[in-house]
């Protein structure tokens, strides 16, 4: 069994999802590891949501935190607060997700066997997901970032740079962080989104990430998702990050170039029109090479084609 006197803190963000997040509170207190507190920042709800989980958390003397922001910060903002405002040493972050029974036991069993100095290239661990139908119930997709393993791996920094130029392969529900690593990179700037941002931004400073091949969260699909209501945003926030990626010793110019024209390609339809502007602005002053750019589009035209014929 592993050492409960790790403490473990619990994070979720909360806008008009009290209903979803009564079911996340429970998932998490069925867990039953002991050294935990599970905090929940409400981000200026509108409905009922902070009346709903506070009764809960009360009502059930639970060891939750509920936090009420002052004015609304914003997805990415809200995140960041709450990073800096748990003590554990390690941080889980759920939104209206639940907790598979065993997780938190498992990972803090997986951070005791590390040693120091692997604690200290590590900026955490991740793994696949289990997505359900928020009406039903019912499993819909296991999402599995690496099938081929089954076995606990380290992706290394230059092989996670690689793969986040591509897309963000790590499911931010499946994220359990090391505390002291996250205290040393500097946290997001002016995105929408909280997770891919931090990655990268975990990348650029130098970190390596611990895949384990257990499903230990299940991902709620919903209409909510921002993924659907706020797309031109968070499209707008991955091309950004890839951006930030070309700053990466092992991504070539020609690469980086390659895959910003591809994706930029790939959503043209979902940047508005004056971000298409300026985003074509910065493109142009990557010093460009045609030849990328062209390779950029035929790398669209084929993903395209798969997906559509």
């Amino acid at each position: 069994m592993a050492n409960s006197t790790v403490k473990v803190s619990v994070i979720t963000l909360m806008y008009n999802t009290g209903k979803e997040v009564v079911e996340t509170i429970r998932s998490v207190h069925e867990d039953s590891y002991p050294n935990l507190v599970h905090e929940i920042f409400d981000d200026c709800s509108t409905d009922d949501s902070v009346k709903r989980v506070s009764d809960y958390i009360q009502d059930r003397g639970l060891q939750s935190v509920l936090h009420e922001n002052a004015y609304n910060l914003g997805i990415n903002e809200n995140k960041k607060k709450a990073l800096n405002t748990v003590e554990g040493e390690l941080i889980l972050g759920l939104s209206d997700d639940l907790l598979y029974p065993g997780r938190v036991w498992s990972d803090v069993q997986l951070y005791s066997e590390l040693k120091e100095h692997e604690r200290d290239n590590l900026f955490g661990f991740f793994g696949p997901v289990e997505m359900f139908d928020t009406m039903t119930g019912e499993t819909t997709q296991i999402l599995d970032p690496f099938p081929e393993l089954d076995q606990t791996t380290v992706i290394t920094n230059d092989q996670m740079a690689r793969l986040l130029l591509k897309k963000n392969v790590i499911p931010a529900i499946s994220v359990t962080l090391i505390k002291s690593s996250v205290d040393r990179v500097e946290k997001p700037k002016g995105f929408f989104i909280e997770d891919y941002p931090l990655w990268v931004n975990a990348v650029l400073e130098g970190f390596d990430f611990l895949y384990r091949p257990f499903i230990a969260t299940r991902y709620r699909q919903t209409a909510k998702s921002v993924q659907i209501t706020r797309m031109a945003e968070v499209v707008r926030d991955k091309f950004y990050c890839k951006k930030l990626l070309l700053a990466h010793d092992s991504i070539s110019v020609d690469l980086g170039q390659q895959e910003l024209w591809r994706t930029y390609f790939n959503n043209i339809l979902n940047f508005d029109s004056g971000e298409r502007k300026l985003i074509i602005k910065l493109l142009f002053n990557e010093d460009l090479r045609i030849m990328n750019a062209l390779k950029g589009f035929i790398s669209f035209a084929k993903g395209f084609a798969k997906r559509h014929f």
